[in-house]
């Protein structure tokens, strides 16, 4: 399977969801984890989703405006 760059489009909504984490697995998180919906463009397929990031992996997709999936 390769990997591809999924270009954000528009972000709709980001959540925090460390605490969920935190109580559902009953382990402390070395970071903060974010719920996102998001629209993105790979290769011309324009999808709305929900993923999670930790929140340097969100930053940095953010600074270059797209993720690898």
């Amino acid at each position: 399977m390769n990997v591809l760059e999924h270009f954000i489009l528009s972000v709709y909504k980001i959540e925090d969801i460390t605490d969920e984490y935190e109580k559902k697995f009953g382990k402390p998180s070395k970071e903060k984890l974010l719920k996102v919906f998001l629209e993105y463009d790979c290769y011309g397929q324009k999808d709305k989703t929900e993923l999670v990031f930790r929140e340097t992996e969100w930053n940095t997709a953010k600074e270059n405006g797209y993720f690898l999936a």
